[in-house]
């Protein structure tokens, strides 16, 4: 089971969701052993540890338990919603039953008194008919794994243990436990780390608002686990609404070329069948076709009409979609996730999806998850592309995360024209906009919040304008770092009707205003960016973010940013 393992793991490195950190450059080859361990349930819920001496010197032995210190994150099923307590025989609180889709996980926190080999024990149980297996990362590092098989436990209320071995570093270690099958692992009622001293370390803080109507950022900012490990996990949901689930639970299925992919969505039994697309190829003109059945698709484009509850999935770094864009219409609870879009043109040859790499418009569309891709031009208008990802038509709902905006004009605008068309409630965080000369977003009359985004460009580029609140659109700005940026935040006067802003804990780097209410190019700007701080609200401006964010102080945002945002890095 170890060698088959061994062949998923180059899948893993970039297809399951991962908490990144500093990675460890040891590796350990990993063995695992099972025992039975059934037991009454517990009133206990906290961490405990204990040591003890042998002739290998001091050992520490710490548990932990769900919604302890040290717990920090878990994909909890739609039944559960949190911590589990149908199966009896658990200790603590109750147990995780994780979703059943490749790349569930749970993550940990723990400090380590030195760099050493320690062994990790899960007490389990899996009342399925067979073995589940999980992959340990510690601090994401896919090389140095450790392989859990969780075999049969005869029912969900017998519990049992298996142990292997892992390398964790001296300070913060950031472990992570992800299924590698669409049934992900067993149910976990507690993980014990065992080596030298080891204690459990606090995550994330508390969770707090981040609605505000003033100057005062709305969530906790201080903090943080490290510079270039964010607050909350990268593959933790935060939106508006209720959490984008995608394809969970359904049917997964690999797709090679575009016309597998609409092949894939037009063979559900329903227009609704959960569905998880795994892209494991280049998906260009070339193999892209219509293809008729339970869909509606398209030959230059990849289309996901009249559908929900699907998830577009790049496995590793080979999911490229060359010169054809994908176009979400009438859609609802839908996922894209780890692919890289490059270089899609209105005009020209060949041409496809209007110039948008991602384009979310016709009506109505909501619950939209745009993760971790990588959208790309190469040049603007002149040159025959148009933005990145746009959102028009009754959009709503919609996560943009950790995505890499890379050497187009136009990232994106919300808002087909002036006119109310019914677009609200979307969220940008830790994205990594470089080299973009606008539209990061423009957004008319619509609600967003934008956090612990990364704007980086060269000095050669037209900086015309980044977070340009038009027609009554309102933006909750927090936390983010903006580098050689003109015009960062503003209302522009291409609009009659200004919209307007609540900005806080912003650190801008470099850059000037070159469109003021003096000049006439904008009506509004940051009142005190000459001595360069963006941060304060528009008189009148009121805005709701995104509930339980935990924000990442704003100077570690490029580490984090650079380090997690773009395709090929889960």
């Amino acid at each position: 089971m170890n060698r088959l393992h061994g062949v998923i793991l180059g899948i893993m490195a970039a297809s399951l969701a991962a908490c990144g950190g500093e990675t460890s450059t040891s590796s350990t080859s990993s063995t695992s052993s099972s025992s039975s361990s059934s037991s009454s349930s517990s009133s206990s819920s906290s961490s405990s540890s204990s040591s003890n001496s042998s002739s290998g010197g001091s050992v520490n032995s710490l548990t932990i338990q769900e919604a302890t210190t040290g717990f920090c994150y878990a994909d909890y099923s739609a039944a559960s919603g949190g911590v589990d307590t149908e199966h009896a025989g658990y200790t603590g609180s109750g147990y995780i039953d994780v979703q059943n889709a490749l790349g569930s996980k749970i993550e940990w926190q723990i400090d380590a008194s030195e760099t050493s080999v320690y062994t990790v024990k899960f007490r389990y149980a899996n009342g399925a008919s067979g073995a589940r297996s999980g992959v340990l990362t510690a601090n994401g590092n896919v090389g140095a794994a450790a392989n859990f098989t969780f075999a049969p436990t005869g029912a969900w209320s017998s519990w049992a243990e298996e142990s292997a071995e892992i390398s964790l570093n001296a300070g913060t270690n950031r472990l992570v436990l992800s299924g590698v099958s669409a049934d992900s692992f067993a149910n976990i009622d507690s993980i014990t780390i065992s080596g030298p001293r080891v204690t459990a370390q606090s995550c994330s803080g508390s969770s707090s608002s981040s609605s505000s109507s003033s100057s005062s950022s709305s969530s906790s900012s201080s903090g943080g686990t490290g510079s270039n490990m964010p607050r909350m996990s990268v593959s933790q949901f935060v939106g508006y609404g209720s959490p984008v689930t995608g394809g969970e639970g359904g049917q997964v299925v690999t797709a090679t070329t575009g016309t597998e992919i609409h092949r894939a969505i037009c063979q559900r039994a329903s227009k609704t069948a959960p569905l998880v697309i795994m892209v494991n190829g280049t998906i260009n003109h070339g193999n892209t076709t219509k293809v008729s059945g339970n869909c509606d698709t398209a030959a230059d484009r990849i289309q996901l009409k009249g559908v929900a509850n699907i998830s577009l999935i790049g496995v590793g770094k080979n999911a490229v979609f060359d010169q054809l864009g994908i176009f979400i219409r009438d859609a609802e609870n839908i996922i894209i996730r780890n692919v890289h879009v490059k270089n899609v043109k209105k005009s020209g040859s060949p041409t496809s999806n209007g110039g948008d790499a991602i384009a979310i418009e016709g009506g109505p569309q909501t619950r939209i998850w745009i993760d971790r891709n990588t959208l790309e031009a190469s040049g603007g208008e002149d040159d025959g592309y148009d933005s990145l990802l746009d959102m028009k038509n009754d959009t709503t709902y919609v996560t943009v995360s950790y995505n890499h905006f890379l050497n187009s004009s136009r990232g994106g605008l919300i808002g087909a024209n002036e006119s109310p068309d019914g677009n609200n409630y979307i969220v940008f965080h830790h994205n990594f906009y470089q080299n973009i000369e606008q539209r990061t977003p423009l957004l008319r009359r619509a609600t967003i919040h934008v956090f612990n985004n990364y704007w980086e460009n060269n000095s050669s580029m037209k900086q015309i304008h980044y977070v340009n609140a038009r027609a009554e659109g309102k933006a909750l700005v927090q936390n983010n770092y903006f580098k050689n940026v003109n015009n960062p935040l503003l209302a522009s006067t291409d609009s009659d009707v200004p919209g307007c802003w609540v900005a806080n804990g912003n650190v801008w780097d470099g850059g000037t205003y070159t469109r003021t209410p003096s000049n006439g190019g904008a009506h509004y700007v940051p009142a005190n960016w000459q001595s360069g701080n963006l941060n304060g609200t528009v008189a009148g401006c009121s805005v709701s973010g995104a509930s339980n964010v935990l924000l990442d102080e704003a100077a570690n945002v490029p580490a984090i940013v650079k380090t997690h945002a773009g395709a090929g890095k889960m």
